[in-house]
C-alpha cells in the first residue's frame, strides 16, 4: 500500500476526551499514558486502515506526533504561550521594537528556564528507556521572526534589512541550538513538523515554511533562503514544508537548495511545483481538511486521484492531511484513508 498519514484537530481529539493544557507538553508520564489513549482511540475509529494499534504500549515521547503545532523556540525567547483544552498552543508575539530587535542575542539553552523543562524530559526518558522519540516541531525562520517581531518583519525586508537579517538570524541559530540539543538524546527530529517523516525516514530534518507563501520569490531569495541554507548544511537530510496554496511561486527558490524532501501545500499547483524538482525528491502531497469536511466521498476521491495523476512523474509520492476536525465525516476520511493509501 502506498504510505499516507493523517493528523486530527485538538478539537476531535477533545470530542473524545482529551485535553492539551500544559501539562500535556510537560508531563511526560501523563503525557505517555494520554498517548496511549490517543493511540486505542485510533484503532478503535480507523484500525483497519492501519491508524493506531489496539494494545499500545509506553512510548518514550516529548511532544507527539498526534498533533501538529510549534511553539517552544518561541517559548525559550520570551514570547507567551497560551494553552487550552480544544486548540493548538498559540504563542503570541513579542512584537520587538527596532532597539530590542537589534539588541536580540542568542539564547543560553543551558540556563533557559523553559528549555530545561523539555531537557529534563529527554533526560528522565532516556534514562528510563533508553531512547526517546522527539516529537518537537523544530519551527522555521520566519514563523519564529514573526513571533519574535511581529508584522514589522515584513515592512523590515523593504526599509530596514540590517533588522531583518538580525531578527532571522537569531530565529535560525535558536533553531539549531534547539536541534543540537533535542540530538544529544533522539536521532528522529523532523516529524514534529510533519508526522509522515516517520514513515519516510525518520532521520529527515523538515523546516516550517508556513507563512512563506506570505512572501515574494525575490524576498525569499534574499532574506529567508540563507537561513534555510544554514540549516541545510547542519542536517544529513533536508527537506521543506510549505502549507501554502501556492508553492508553485517559491519552487524555483526551493529547488535551489536541493531538498531531499518537499511538502507541497494544499492546494498549490502539483505539477508546475515538482515540474522545478528532480525524480530523487521525495514528496508529500497535503489535502486540506476544509475538502474533507465539505466535499462528498466521491468529490475526495476524485481529487486524491487526481492529486497522484499530476505528481506522477515522481517515483516517491506520499499524499497526508492534518489539522483534520469534527466536521468531517467518518465515511470522508475513510475514503482519504482509503484512496490515499492504494497503489
Amino acid at each position: 500500500m502506498a504510505m499516507t498519514d493523517i493528523t486530527f484537530h485538538p478539537e476531535w481529539w477533545a470530542e473524545r476526551g482529551f485535553s492539551f493544557q500544559q501539562r500535556f507538553f510537560t508531563d511526560s508520564r501523563y503525557r505517555i499514558d494520554r498517548d496511549r489513549d490517543m493511540r486505542r482511540v485510533l484503532y478503535e475509529e480507523f484500525g483497519e486502515y492501519g491508524l493506531g494499534e489496539k494494545e499500545p504500549q509506553p512510548r518514550p515521547l516529548v511532544d507527539s506526533d498526534l498533533l501538529a503545532g510549534e511553539f517552544v523556540q518561541a517559548q525559550v525567547l520570551g514570547c507567551d504561550v497560551q494553552f487550552f483544552d480544544r486548540a493548538l498552543p498559540y504563542t503570541a508575539p513579542l512584537n520587538l521594537s527596532d532597539e530590542r530587535t537589534s539588541s536580540l542575542k542568542p539564547v543560553d539553552l543551558a540556563e533557559n528556564k523553559f528549555w530545561k523543562v523539555y531537557d529534563e524530559q529527554y533526560r528522565q526518558l532516556i534514562n528510563q528507556y533508553g531512547y526517546v522519540e522527539s516529537y518537537l516541531d523544530l519551527h522555521g525562520v520566519q514563523n519564529l521572526g514573526i513571533d519574535l517581531r511581529g508584522q514589522l518583519l515584513f515592512e523590515d525586508y523593504y526599509i530596514e534589512e540590517e533588522l531583518a537579517d538580525h531578527v532571522l538570524g537569531i530565529a535560525c541559530q535558536t533553531i539549531l541550538d534547539v536541534a543540537e540539543a533535542i540530538s544529544r538524546y533522539s536521532r528522529s527530529i523532523g516529524a514534529g513538523v510533519t508526522a509522515i517523516v516517520r514513515k519516510i525516514d525518520p532521520l529527515l530534518y523538515v523546516t516550517s515554511n508556513c507563512i512563506c507563501e506570505m512572501v515574494s520569490a525575490a524576498t525569499y531569495d534574499r532574506f529567508l533562503a540563507p537561513q534555510d541554507l544554514r540549516l541545510k548544511q547542519r542536517f544529513s537530510t533536508f527537506g521543506i514544508h510549505h502549507c501554502g496554496q501556492t508553492m508553485e511561486h517559491l519552487a524555483k527558490s526551493y529547488a535551489k537548495l536541493q531538498p531531499d524532501f518537499i511538502e507541497v501545500g494544499a492546494w498549490s499547483d502539483i505539477k508546475a511545483t515538482l515540474g522545478e524538482f528532480p525524480l530523487s525528491t521525495k514528496i508529500n502531497l497535503r489535502y486540506h481538511p476544509k475538502d474533507l469536511a465539505e466535499k462528498t466521498p466521491e468529490q475526495i476521491r476524485a481529487d486524491i486521484l487526481d492529486m497522484k495523476r499530476k505528481a506522477s512523474s515522481h517515483p516517491f509520492v506520499t499524499i497526508s492531511a492534518v489539522g483534520v476536525d469534527t466536521r468531517a465525516s467518518r465515511q470522508a476520511i475513510a475514503t482519504f484513508l482509503e484512496t490515499a493509501g492504494s497503489d
